[in-house]
């Protein structure tokens, strides 16, 4: 039992330091967000000179002629990507799939965790029952047994006053 909570400490110790590192890096770009009309304006009028499209489409960065950088949040069905092209903006995309998954040992602990749990709780179940409570059957039978005896003294007692 100590080493399943030594373990349960250890990841979440990592995990709040995988939280705290996307955290940061989150914090590190600054972004000056601006509206999906605002960003269709900017292309129209021509003043966009470069833009990155991220996180499969949600996110679009976009660096203006002036030097400013804006980012906007927008669906992946927005055919901003065609506009982009269209109005000769150098464009480049950005795959964050790998970005996205756990790391392999992380996954596999939770995987793996109902299975610790289950196997657990087994074990402390099973070890109850062989500690200092182990004879709940014992008592469990002499329940019955005089059950038994009563209800045969009480159906004798019965037959007797019928006759």
């Amino acid at each position: 039992m100590k080493l399943l909570f030594a373990l349960t400490a250890a990841i979440l110790v990592l995990v709040a330091n995988a939280a705290a590192q996307d955290a940061e890096a989150d914090g590190a770009a600054e972004r000056s967000e601006i509206s999906y009309s605002a960003l269709r304006k900017l292309i129209d009028n021509g003043r966009v000179r470069g833009a990155t499209i991220s996180g499969d489409g949600w996110w679009v960065t976009v660096s203006t002629s002036d030097g400013s950088i804006h980012h906007t949040r927008v669906t992946p069905n927005t055919p901003i990507a065609d506009r982009l092209v269209d109005a000769g903006v150098r464009t480049e995309f950005l795959h964050t799939d790998d970005d996205e998954e756990l790391p392999l040992l992380l996954s596999l602990f939770f995987n793996i965790l109902p299975l610790l749990i289950f196997i657990g709780f087994f074990w402390f179940v099973i070890s109850r029952m062989k500690g200092k409570n182990s004879d709940y059957y014992s008592r469990a039978e002499k329940l019955n047994a005089d059950f038994l005896e009563r209800l045969e003294k009480l159906l004798s007692e019965q037959k007797s006053s019928d006759d």
